[in-house]
């Protein structure tokens, strides 16, 4: 039998270091240093990982290498999001990035796909922001970080009016959500 199908890559990422700068608001675009605090390790193995598509068209090409169809992508810098304290800052990254990311789906034909990111610290933001990234600008996930500054959880009693809209959106997108205690379990899960 001669199956014919479609290969999607659905853990694919974009490599967003600065790629985004000039979609932040002015105040923003002259900071020195890096928006996102450090991994604490090296994210591309010691230069082991290969070809770093910097536009859609390498991006493209390199599918078309691998005979992928379409992917959806990650940010991979914007990942430590939730670790930035400055909160207007974190709040204007996720916007700046969502944007960055459509456009660049869009330049790639829409053969890349993108999870949106929200800044989980700045909690109406990142609400408003997965509304306008899914109906607005066409993500098909949203990437949620648990990982959030010191000291907060998603159990905790700011981000209840935050998770029921959360499950709510879950048939439209995707979270990445590896959830670290019993309470923001719970608060997903009902459990």
């Amino acid at each position: 039998m001669d199956l014919h199908f479609t290969i999607i890559d659905a853990d694919a990422h974009h490599l967003d270091g600065p790629a985004y700068k000039n979609y932040l608001p002015e105040q923003y675009r002259a900071r020195s240093g890096p928006y996102f605090p450090a991994f604490g390790w090296d994210i591309f193995l010691n230069g082991t990982t290969g070809r770093k598509p910097t536009n859609p068209q390498e991006y493209c090409k390199d599918l078309d290498v691998e005979k992928i169809g379409d992917a959806v992508a990650y940010p991979s810098n914007a990942l430590a999001i939730g670790l930035v304290r400055e909160f207007d800052l974190a709040a204007e990254l996720a916007k700046a990035y969502n944007n960055w990311a459509a456009d660049f789906c869009q330049e790639s034909g829409n053969r890349v796909k993108y999870a949106a990111v929200i800044a989980p610290q700045v909690v109406g933001e990142a609400v408003k922001e997965v509304r306008r990234a899914v109906n607005e600008k066409g993500a098909v996930a949203v990437m949620m970080p648990t990982y959030v500054q010191s000291g907060l959880d998603l159990g905790q009693p700011q981000f209840v009016r935050f998770t029921p809209r959360l499950r709510n959106w879950i048939y439209r997108s995707a979270f990445m959500l590896p959830l670290k205690s019993r309470s923001a379990i719970r608060a997903f899960t009902n459990i």
